[in-house]
Parts: structure tokens; sequence; C-alpha cells
């Protein structure tokens, strides 16, 4: 804080080094204000850290438990009058959150959210009641019954969409991440933040538009590209193992790797599913299996997955561990590992490349019939954050599966 000098009355201010005090006064004066106009204009800038967001569940630290919703919390304190938010989420409860939404609201952003009906909290119940329920005004809380473009499903989406917010517009988030106290004590978590993307905000935008109205949509499954960013949305209808978009993902890799990627010339895979499932996870599973067969560096943790599954990746080599849902002797839930997503550091497509594939979509049968989104991420800063946490979950807070080929 500058120092502010009072004279008294009376006394005539002497000169310093020429210069009249009077002159003198006006310039320590104009030199404060302007240290006090920059402190000011330093302390309300804002803008949401780009790139991932990782929460630990095992932390101690609140801060570290909660750095997902608190990073999403920042975004809608710093979003202005006039400006628009829009949450796609499978699940709310956060008291934080639901009064940083009520303020927004009252001091004039529009506030809309699409949720899906297995649990209808408190707090869910209490924005509707302020907001309403009705899809053409400028604030809303509508709760899908089942798929909302698609019909038989869930609304299972998780992004984040904020028209401004601080010294940034155009911001989308996306991950695995619910907005709830579940999410924060006892699930590992992933949200990707890209700023200043006014093509890929329209993009989401125009999907939660067709979200809102809770009403199947003739062609639900949707790709775009905008910028480096390409974006699935499901359902993706009558999926077969041919059509299945993550197995066009995988029939995409090669196990040579080139362009000075992977290691040791092979491509390394990495992946970290919550629910790797069903008849769709056993096909996914047994092509990750072939690519371990064919010379590729494949590692796995599983939260929710299936025995068969498990089972035909170490039949084929693949290095499995575990970190599931388990109940503890008390009969609550212990900690797990909520992410869905995909690594690689390789060759894919012919081309060597760091990407990561996360979002809300798990490796199942039910998947498929849901809304949920997938953002592609080819760059290799979010590679490396990614399989940090990879290798911090892997290590730390995971174990052998224990599973042997066709349990």
């Amino acid at each position: 804080m500058p120092t502010v000098v009072v004279q008294s009355a009376g006394l005539r201010p002497k000169s310093s080094r020429g210069v009249p005090m009077s002159r003198r006064a006006c310039i320590v004066l104009a030199t404060s204000l302007m240290v006090l106009m920059l402190t000011a204009s330093s302390a309300a800038a804002y803008v949401p850290a780009p790139g991932p967001v990782f929460n630990n569940p095992y932390s101690g630290s609140v801060a570290v438990r909660t750095r997902i919703l608190n990073h999403v919390l920042g975004a809608i304190r710093h979003s202005p009058k006039g400006s628009t938010i829009q949450f796609a989420i499978y699940s709310f409860d956060r008291p934080d959150l639901g009064d940083a939404l009520v303020a927004a609201h009252r001091r004039g952003v529009h506030v809309q959210m699409v949720l899906n009906d297995n649990t209808i909290s408190k707090q869910t119940q209490r924005l509707q009641g302020i907001f309403g329920d009705d899809p053409t005004k400028s604030s809303f809380v509508v709760i899908c019954h089942g798929s909302c473009r698609g019909g038989f499903g869930n609304q299972h989406m998780k992004f984040y969409l904020f028209s401004h917010t601080g010294d940034v517009r155009n911001v989308v988030m996306a991950g695995s991440s619910n907005l709830t106290g579940f999410a924060a004590r006892n699930q590992f978590n992933d949200l990707y933040t890209v700023n200043r993307a006014p093509g890929m905000r329209k993009l989401y935008a125009r999907i939660f538009n067709q979200l809102k109205f809770d009403k199947a949509v003739a062609h639900p499954f949707v790709t775009g590209t905008t910028g480096i960013y390409r974006s699935y949305f499901y359902p993706h209808p009558n999926t077969t193992k041919s059509n299945d978009p993550v197995m066009r993902r995988l029939n995409g890799v090669r196990c040579h790797a080139v362009g000075g990627t992977g290691y040791k010339g092979d491509t390394v895979l990495r992946i970290l599913m919550y629910g790797w499932v069903g008849k769709r996870g056993l096909y996914l599973a047994d092509k990750v299996a072939s690519l371990k067969k064919s010379g590729c560096r494949v590692n796995v943790i599983l939260s929710n997955g299936g025995q068969s599954v498990a089972g035909h990746l170490r039949h084929a080599g693949v290095a499995v561990r575990t970190a599931d849902m388990r109940k503890r002797s008390d009969g609550t839930f212990a900690r797990f590992t909520h992410e869905k997503w995909m690594s690689l550091d390789g060759n894919f497509q012919g081309r060597g490349t760091k990407i990561v594939w996360t979002g809300s979509e798990n490796w199942s049968d039910i998947a498929t019939h849901n809304d949920e989104d997938v953002v592609q991420v080819p760059r290799a800063h979010a590679y490396n954050a990614y399989l940090s946490n990879f290798e911090f979950i892997w290590k730390n807070h995971s174990r052998k599966t224990g599973v042997k080929y066709g349990e």
C-alpha cells in the first residue's frame, strides 16, 4: 500500500531538489493513484487455467480434493452481467457452487443447466425453483429423463461453457467430473479447459441447445473439429464392433513409432477407464490386447472394469492395475478413479504425435446410448500432464487385479 503523508495546516512546504513542494506532492499523489489502479487491476484480472486439472481424493488438503470444483467455481464468480453459463452434468449437489450460480443469476448472468434424473439433489431442486425449468428462457434447469438427445440411456455429459469470465471469452471445460461432494471426496477426476475458443464453444453450445429440450434428435452422433481439437458427441445409434468410434480410434494406432515419438521405437498407450464392461468392453479389450501383441507398450488402470476385460488384457501381457470402487468394513465407499481417458505417444494414423482423448464416455454398452462428450487433445504438454496423473495413481493408489484369463 502506498504511504500517505498528511501535512499540518499553516506550514509552508519547502522545495526539494529544485521542485516546489506543491508540485512534488502532486507527483507523489499521481504515482500513488497509479499504483492503486494497477494493484486493483491486477487483483481483478482472472483467467481460468488452461489445460488439465486433476483432483486427489486421498489428499489431506481440502483445496486439492476440491481443485476441479474450485476451478469451475472461480469461472462462475467471474462471469459478468450479460454473459451465459451452460452446464451439462450428470449430477450436482454443491451448495457453494449453487450459491455462486444464484449470485451470478442475480447480477444478470444467464445460467442454463441440463442434468440427468438419476439423483435430483436439494441443490438441483433449489436452483430449478429459482431459475425455472423452461428451456426457452434465459435461465433454467432442465432434468432429462433418459438420454436428452436419444431417448434410452442417460444424460452423462460433463461440460461447462462460459461465454465470458474474467479476462477471457469463449471458455470450454470438459472431462469426467460431476459437481458433487462425492466427486471431490471419493473420486479421481479430470477437467480440461480451453480458453478463447469461439468455434469450440459454439459447437458445444449447439449440442447443449439440443440437450435442453429433452427430445430425441435425428442424428445424435456429432463430430466436429475446431482448431486443433476434435470433439465427439453421443449417442451413437446401432453401434457395432466395426463402426464403434473407439474401435476406429484404436484401429488408427500403429505400434511402430515415427517422428521421434514413443519409447525405443514403440508406441506407448495409457488407458485409465472407470467403466470398461460388457460386450463392447470385451471387443475393445481384445483390440487393446492385439495392440500389445503387435508391439505397443500398454498400461491400463481399471476402476469399475469387468472381470473378463481384465482377464483378456492380462492374458495378452498388458500390465493392468485396478483402482476400483470397494466398500470399507463400515459400508462406506473407498476412493477410486472416475477418469475416462486414453493417451498415446507414438504413431497415430501414420503420424508421430502425443495425444489424449478425454471426456465422459466409459467403454461400456450403455455409453453408446448416453449423451456423452469426448475431446481429442493433440498437445504434448497435455499428454505429459495426463501421463503424470496416470503414474501417480498407478504407483500410489492402485493394486494388482489378481484376475486370470477367463475369470
